[in-house]
């Protein structure tokens, strides 16, 4: 079985939190995002939406991976839990040190039994190796290999193999396990934020225009936003006559609307990114509308 890069994130952040807080299992789909989105203890750091986990939940559910627990009175929303464990009969110690691999990219074995004592305390450093080694040598296909050859006063290096090959590494420096995941998956930029959100806003736009059927509440939606500018438009603005601005400068500066010729704003790219999420979930409930009504 070969998983995609999010589908690795999901289902260890799904492992991991159930170790780590079994009270807190299983997830919302709130606290399952903020656990991928998280930046200590990932490689790479990512920024999914709730899309995208949902998505990814479909596909592990289909896989025998994930199980989706319906409201109830007490907990009115969908939660979900792994199924890794009847899946791939696995026990505490096994899931925990496979967690680990899935959410850190390449790691020395020393990390990877720290790590995985904080999920699972009072296992032993034997024994996680001993998990390390039964998880390379799982058949028809193994989840774990070893990476680099070990030199004198260097530890043997680990990483999952359930999302493709191990990578290759200089066995003379650190790995650069982030080169592993499609740069789609990675962290967006700045400027791949500002177009999201301009090509986004005149897509809500476009909808909220869109011809209406009867029924249609058009006071239940919230209004379009402006039409965002594109990098190269905001970019622009920042020049004025007889100034020069370092490109490196204009990327530093906030391009959306209101800013004009006024002073520049330092740039918060997680508000942005919020912001394009919550951008995606409006547009996907004005759409799934029209298209009811048509």
């Amino acid at each position: 079985m070969e998983l995609t890069a999010a589908e690795a994130r999901v289902l260890g952040c799904l492992i991991e939190q159930e170790a780590a807080a079994p009270d807190a299992a299983p997830l919302t789909l709130n606290a399952l995002r903020l656990s991928c989105n998280q930046t200590v203890g990932r490689v790479p750091v990512v920024a999914y939406d709730d899309r995208t986990v949902e998505d990814t939940l479909l596909s592990l559910k289909s896989r025998g991976l994930a199980r989706f627990v319906p409201p109830t009175p007490q907990v009115p929303t969908t939660r979900y839990r792994h199924r890794a464990d009847e899946r791939w009969r696995m026990g505490r110690g096994e899931l925990a040190v496979l967690a680990v691999l899935l959410l850190g990219g390449v790691q020395t074995q020393s990390e990877i039994r720290a790590k995985a004592q904080r999920l699972v305390p009072g296992m032993t450093a034997p024994e996680v190796d001993a998990v390390l080694d039964a998880l390379a040598a799982r058949t028809p296909r193994p989840f774990a290999a070893r990476v680099g050859t070990p030199g004198a006063g260097r530890e043997t290096r680990w990483v999952e193999v359930l999302t493709g090959p191990p990578p290759a590494v200089d066995d003379e420096d650190e790995p650069a396990p982030a080169t592993r995941v499609p740069a789609e998956l990675a962290a967006p930029s700045y400027a791949d934020l500002v177009a999201r959100v301009a090509d986004l806003e005149r897509r809500l736009s476009a909808a909220l225009d869109a011809p209406r059927g009867r029924g249609w509440d058009a006071g239940s939606l919230p209004p379009a936003a402006a039409p965002t500018p594109t990098p190269l438009e905001a970019r622009s603005s920042l020049h004025r006559a007889g100034d020069v601005v370092d490109d490196r400068d204009a990327v530093r500066h906030d391009p959306l609307p209101g800013l004009g010729a006024g002073p520049a704003v330092p740039v918060d790219v997680r508000a942005l990114a919020d912001r394009v999420a919550d951008l995606e979930r409006r547009l996907a409930r004005i759409e799934a509308e029209l298209g009811a009504l048509r």
